[in-house]
C-alpha cells in the first residue's frame, strides 16, 4: 500500500475555522496562540483490505468566535472528516487570566 506523506495540521486553521465560525488569534511573536499535542495514532479497517490511519492532534489555546450560529453548529456536530473516530470534538473552557 502506497503511503502518502503526512501533512502537519495547520493550527491557525484558515478557511475551515472561518467556516465553523471561529479564528485562532496570533501571539505577539506572530505564531498561533495554540499548543499542539499529538495523540496516539488510530488504525482501523474500512473494508477487508483497506486500512484507515488517523493521526489525531489536540490543540490547547485560544479562539475567537466570529459567527455564533456556525460555531454553535460546530460545537454540537464536531468538525473534520474523522468525527466517526472520536476526532473533531470541541471542548471549551473560560480563558484563564494571567493576572489572577
Amino acid at each position: 500500500m502506497k503511503q502518502r506523506p503526512r501533512r502537519p495540521p495547520n493550527p491557525r486553521g484558515g478557511r475551515s475555522t472561518r467556516r465553523h465560525g471561529f479564528v485562532v488569534p496570533v501571539s505577539r511573536q506572530g505564531t498561533p496562540d495554540v499548543v499542539p499535542t499529538p495523540a496516539p495514532r488510530l488504525v482501523g479497517k474500512k473494508q477487508k483490505a483497506q486500512r484507515i490511519i488517523i493521526d489525531p492532534v489536540r490543540y490547547d489555546g485560544h479562539l475567537v468566535v466570529t459567527d455564533l450560529d456556525a460555531f454553535t453548529a460546530a460545537l454540537v456536530n464536531g468538525v473534520g472528516r474523522a468525527k466517526a473516530y472520536g476526532c473533531g470534538l470541541l471542548s471549551l473552557a473560560p480563558a484563564r487570566s494571567i493576572l489572577s
